[in-house]
């Protein structure tokens, strides 16, 4: 009996041994014996060392390699991927802002991130002016010179009120050449029922101007 009691032991001490290794991926012998991919004691995964998956399936960190597949729905804040980024299943870009409003100057908040801005235009018919912040306090919404977010604005109202964009300071307002407009003026007005986007583009920083291209191109309703 004493001598199964030893051995008894001497299994657990082993067991005690060798148990940790199966889930750090780790080996008595040095190395690692799996692809990096680690259980914690709180559900959350890790590949390369890096916290990715979390208890629910969620990836909330980076992938370290050179190429990754996922299948599902990927949830964060930001995230920022390196390289060229494929997608074989096209993109929906739903990220968009409703609001209500008649002539008034808008923030960064109205822009930064949103893929469209609904507008439903308030008070009596007629045009409703859409004023741009000053780029002095977007420096921090396009940081480098180059870096570009497109944003469309649609026009909920059906019959009653024009949206009219004007230029904030520092804030570069341009027209497509298609867009055109009338008397030599380049046409900044948005029809009911009908869209204009925008590509914001940084413009070379200086230690006090932000400046930014605001490139519209407008659409009406052709039937």
């Amino acid at each position: 009996m004493e001598n199964f009691n030893k051995f008894g032991w001497v299994i657990a001490v082993i067991i005690a041994i060798i148990a940790p290794s199966f889930y750090t991926g780790s080996s008595l012998l040095g190395g690692s014996t799996d692809s990096g991919y680690n259980a914690t004691a709180n559900g959350v995964y890790a590949v390369d060392g890096t916290t990715v998956i979390d208890g629910s399936g969620n990836w909330v960190g980076a992938v370290n390699g050179t190429s990754g597949v996922f299948s599902g729905a990927i949830s964060a804040v930001a995230a920022t991927f390196s390289g060229l980024l494929t997608t074989n299943g096209g993109t929906l870009r739903s990220n968009s802002l409703a609001t209500s409003t008649g002539s008034a100057t808008l923030n960064v908040s109205y822009l930064a991130g949103y893929d469209t801005v609904i507008v439903t235009p308030t008070g009596a018919a007629g045009a409703k002016t859409l004023t741009f912040f000053a780029s002095s306090t977007a420096s921090t919404w396009l940081p480098t010179a180059g870096d570009m977010q497109e944003t469309c604005f649609l026009n909920a109202s059906t019959s009653v009120a024009t949206l009219v964009f004007a230029a904030g300071t520092g804030i570069d307002l341009q027209v497509a050449t298609s867009t055109g407009g009338t008397g030599g003026a380049f046409d900044l007005t948005i029809a009911p029922d009908s869209t204009g986007c925008f590509k914001f583009i940084r413009k070379a920083a200086t230690a006090s101007a932000f400046d930014i291209e605001a490139n519209l191109v407008e659409y009406g309703d052709a039937d």
